[in-house]
């Protein structure tokens, strides 16, 4: 899927907002995106509700109840096997599994039930959106009706900027920044 904006102009906005957060230009990075593919709309859906599953386990829902759950959903293959084996025996480290609230905001951003992606923002310890509860009887499959994703720009664009930003969060790592 080509994007409708140039590199140059995506990157050129991606360094203009890191530097408006405090980041350094990161103006040593390629430009090519021709690997960024998005994937099914069906697959997006899954890994945000993998995730949001984990998560919760996470943060203390019960992990048979959430392992329940995700057989029910038909998730339970589509975890990684890293996840399984969390549901299934638990984790010395939790925190391996909560920050993943980030990625979850992330991909709620892609599937519009987030409604902004402020990369300024701390978002790790709370997930506020309109999505499905696991320890509910509730079934997704009302809710996946009415997902839609974002435009392949939009996800471009917010993909350029967390990269320019992470290269600039290493490079101080680097530097000691």
């Amino acid at each position: 899927m080509p994007l409708l904006i140039a590199l140059e102009e995506l990157r050129r906005q991606s360094l203009e907002a890191a530097q408006q957060l405090g980041y350094p230009p990161a103006t040593v990075l390629p430009l090519s995106y021709d690997y960024l593919e998005p994937r099914p709309l069906p697959e997006i859906i899954d890994r945000f509700l993998c995730l949001g599953g984990i998560v919760a386990a996470s943060f203390g829902l019960d992990r048979s109840e959430a392992r329940k759950w995700f057989e029910r959903e038909g998730l339970w293959l589509k975890l990684t096997p890293e996840e399984r084996r969390f549901i299934l025996h638990g984790s010395d480290d939790l925190d391996a599994f909560q920050v993943r609230t980030e990625a979850l905001w992330a991909l709620g951003w892609v599937l519009g039930v987030v409604h902004d992606l402020d990369f300024g923002a701390y978002n790790r310890d709370h997930f506020d959106a309109d999505v499905p509860d696991e320890q509910s009887d509730e079934l997704t499959a009302t809710w996946r009706s009415t997902v839609r994703c974002r435009s392949f720009d939009e996800i471009a664009a917010a993909c350029d900027l967390a990269y320019c930003l992470h290269w600039a969060i290493v490079d101080a790592r680097i530097r000691k920044q």
